[in-house]
Parts: C-alpha cells; sequence; structure tokens
C-alpha cells in the first residue's frame, strides 16, 4: 500500500519490520493495509500496519513497518 501511494517526489525504505501472531491461521487469509502518505518535506518516519484476517474476519497477525520518507 505505501509503495503504491508514495508521490514520484518522495522516496521510501523500510527500517523495521515486526510481526505479531494473535491465534492460529486457517483457510484463506486476506491482508489489508491502508496508509496515507503524510506531506514529506524533510526526512521522517513513517509506521504502516497491516492486519491479517481469516475467513471469518478475525484478525490473525498484524505487522507493523516503520518506512524512511524522504524527498527525491
Amino acid at each position: 500500500a505505501m509503495t503504491a501511494a508514495l508521490p514520484p517526489d518522495v522516496r521510501g525504505i523500510v527500517t523495521e519490520l515486526s510481526a505479531e501472531y494473535l491465534k492460529k491461521a486457517r483457510g484463506l487469509l486476506t491482508a489489508e493495509c491502508r496508509c496515507a502518505v503524510p506531506p514529506v518535506t524533510e526526512p521522517l518516519d513513517f509506521p504502516v500496519v497491516t492486519e491479517i484476517r481469516d475467513p471469518g474476519g478475525d484478525v490473525v497477525a498484524r505487522v507493523k513497518s516503520r518506512w524512511r520518507l524522504a524527498p527525491t
């Protein structure tokens, strides 16, 4: 989601990645991430959270990433 949302004048690199497993996952899993890129006028760190859900809609895992954003 972050890569698709970056404007052409901003670059980003993942500097931290962690996963929290909340329950046993079964069946088809769906990952969802929504993020709105803030205005980037100087380098900044930006957290992004992705939730992974099972067929019943329960969150089975949460992945957190930290992006270092900077103007190109």
